[in-house]
């Protein structure tokens, strides 16, 4: 029964790690961006973006080399972010096992 649970969780959390939101028409996707060089916000910015889309992880990777933090930059970078700006309600959650977050691009 543990390992159905496991296998469950692994699977809903790879379908939501894979940012899969598609560009409205008219709008073009952004070249991938360094994860290195994504920010993680707590707050929404004050300087004007774009929302690119949603991004989402477990909590506790099943990879131990791994952190949240990382994986939401990673999937950031695959949008062409400059910042993710993570979901608080979500991460302060102790009932979710997952944290979510929105992907920006600052407007010039």
């Amino acid at each position: 029964m543990k390992t159905k649970l496991s296998l469950l969780l692994l699977s809903m959390a790879l379908l939501a790690g894979c940012a899969t939101d598609k560009p409205k028409v008219g709008e073009e996707r952004t070249a991938p961006t360094d994860p290195g060089r994504v920010a993680l916000l707590f707050n929404r910015p004050e300087r004007a973006y774009a929302e690119l889309g949603t991004v989402s992880t477990l909590k506790v990777q099943p990879d131990r080399g791994q952190t949240w933090q990382n994986v939401l930059r990673k999937q950031g970078g695959w949008l062409g972010a400059d910042a993710v700006v993570v979901d608080t309600a979500t991460l302060n959650n102790p009932t979710t096992t997952f944290v979510n977050g929105v992907a920006i691009r600052y407007k010039p």
